[in-house]
């Protein structure tokens, strides 16, 4: 789905930006452009930027060895 209109971003381009290393939503609106044109999208890229930032932590997470 479409995040920015005037730049034409997808959730997808968000996602994958925040996959490559993007760790603040100011480094995604720097690489995408997220937010520099109307500004409308700025709260639904912030919702997914925070979701994908949620999903690289737990995929990224160590399963904890047991110790039994």
């Amino acid at each position: 789905m479409y995040i920015c209109i005037c730049k034409n971003v997808t959730e997808k381009q968000v996602s994958n930006a925040v996959s490559d290393g993007a760790c603040s939503m100011k480094e995604v609106c720097s690489q995408l452009g997220i937010a520099t044109g109307c500004g409308k999208c700025g709260s639904h890229a912030r919702e997914v930027f925070n979701r994908s930032i949620a999903d690289v932590r737990l995929n990224s997470a160590q399963p904890v060895a047991d110790e039994t």
